[in-house]
C-alpha cells in the first residue's frame, strides 16, 4: 500500500493472526513490530527469554524483545517460528506504523539482537526458503506513483520476480565491491542531469525503506545550480522549484550496468497532493524528489540512496544466493501518476509466490 511517503504490507502475527502494517524496508534486516499497535500474544508466541534487540536507521530507532511466532501474509501462506522482534521503544518521528518488514541482506542483521553467539538472525527471505515455502532467494517489488495516500498499487514477489510487471529483461548487476556498501543492495552507478555528469561512477544501495532519491552535497549543488529560481525550502530541506522553471529542466540518467534509467523532469517533481507530509505548501509549490545525503543525516558511506520514489518508476529484483540485483522499466513508469496498473487491493494482490 502506498502511503505517500513509503510503501507498506499488512503481515499478521500469531494464531489467530494480528495484523500489523509493516514499511517494506530493502535498507534493513530485521523485522519487527509494536510501534502504533501492541503486540498480542497467542499460543504460538515464543519469546526468546535474554535476547533483545536494537536496531539503528537514518531517522530514529527501536528497542525491544526477540520473538518467534506464526507469521502469516496470505491465507495461503505462513510461516512457523519467524524470528522479529516486539518494540519496547522506537525513537523516529518517520515510524508513523506498526513496524519494519526487513528485506536487506542477511549480514545486515548482525548484532542486531544480542546475545546471540554472533550467530546471524536468519530473515524473513531466509526463513521462507529454508521452510520450503520458496525455492529461491529472490523478490521483486513493483511500486507505482499514486495522488492519494492508501492506494493498493504495489506488489511483492517472493521467490522470483514478476515478468507482467516490467518491460524488457532485467538488468542483473553484482552487488558492489565496496565496503561497507556490500553488506547492502548496494551497487554502482554513473548519474546525469541530461548530459552533465553529477556523479561519476561511485557506490549506493536500494533502500525502499527512504522515501527520496538522495545524492552527495556536490552532486546536489551542480543538480540544483542548473535549474533556475531553485532553492531548499526551510520547512521541508527540500528544494523548491519554480514553476516557471519545471518545463526547462532536462532529465535525469542513472547509469546501471551500462544500461541508463531516465527519470524525466516530471518524474523529478514530488506529488503536490503529498506536499502536506512533508510539512510543505499545498499550493502552488513545487519540490523535486531529489535530496542531498548531507541534508538527511548522511555520511560518507552513500554516495546515493536510491529511495522509494525511484522504485516507483522502475521494477527491481533481488536475489540473495546469487548476490545481485535486477533492474527494468516498470510497465507503470509511463503512465499519468494516479493511472497505474495497480494489484488487487486485498492481502493476496499484495504479494505473490513463484516456486
Amino acid at each position: 500500500m502506498n502511503t505517500g511517503l513509503d510503501y507498506t504490507l499488512y503481515v499478521g502475527f500469531g494464531s489467530p493472526p494480528t495484523d500489523y502494517e509493516l514499511v517494506i524496508d530493502t535498507g534493513s534486516a530485521y523485522t519487527w513490530i509494536g510501534a502504533a499497535k501492541p503486540y498480542v500474544e497467542t499460543k504460538t508466541s515464543v519469546r526468546q527469554e535474554g535476547q533483545k534487540f536494537f536496531i539503528k536507521y537514518l531517522h530514529g530507532s527501536a528497542a525491544g524483545v526477540h520473538y518467534k511466532d506464526l507469521v502469516t501474509l496470505s491465507p495461503s501462506l505462513s510461516i512457523a517460528d519467524m524470528p522479529f522482534g516486539v518494540a519496547a521503544k522506537t525513537d523516529a518521528t518517520s515510524i508513523r506504523i506498526d513496524g519494519v518488514l526487513g528485506l536487506g541482506p542477511t549480514v545486515l542483521g548482525k548484532n542486531i539482537v544480542q546475545p546471540n553467539n554472533d550467530e546471524l538472525v536468519p530473515t524473513f527471505m531466509d526463513t521462507l526458503l529454508a521452510q520450503g515455502k520458496i525455492e529461491r532467494n529472490v523478490f521483486g517489488l513493483s511500486f507505482a506513483p499514486a495522488t492519494s495516500r492508501a492506494v493498493v498499487n504495489g506488489e511483492l514477489t517472493l521467490g522470483g520476480a514478476n515478468s507482467q510487471k516490467y518491460t524488457g529483461e532485467l538488468n542483473w548487476v553484482g552487488i558492489t565491491e565496496n565496503e561497507p556498501l556490500n553488506k547492502y543492495w548496494g551497487f554502482d552507478q554513473v548519474i546525469k542531469y541530461g548530459d552533465q555528469i553529477l556523479q561519476p561512477s561511485s557506490a549506493g544501495v536500494l533502500d525502499s525503506g527512504a522515501t527520496m532519491i538522495y545524492i552527495t552535497d556536490k552532486a546536489f549543488q551542480k543538480y540544483s545550480e542548473s535549474i533556475p529560481g531553485s532553492k531548499i525550502d526551510p520547512s521541508t530541506e527540500l528544494l523548491e522549484i519554480p514553476q516557471e522553471s519545471i518545463d526547462k529542466m532536462k532529465s535525469l540518467f542513472f547509469y546501471i550496468n551500462g544500461i541508463s534509467y531516465e527519470l524525466t523532469p516530471s518524474a523529478q517533481i514530488w506529488p503536490r497532493e503529498f506536499n502536506g507530509l512533508m510539512g510543505g505548501r499545498k499550493e502552488n509549490a513545487y519540490y523535486s524528489v531529489v535530496n542531498s545525503l548531507g541534508n538527511n543525516g548522511g555520511d560518507n558511506t552513500f554516495n546515493f540512496i536510491m529511495g522509494y520514489v525511484f522504485m516507483q518508476r522502475f521494477y527491481t529484483a533481488y536475489d540473495a544466493s546469487n548476490s545481485k540485483i535486477g533492474f527494468a522499466r516498470a510497465t507503470a513508469s509511463g503512465e499519468p501518476v494516479g493511472e497505474s496498473t495497480s494489484a488487487a487491493a486485498s492481502r493476496s494482490g499484495e504479494t505473490s509466490v513463484q516456486k
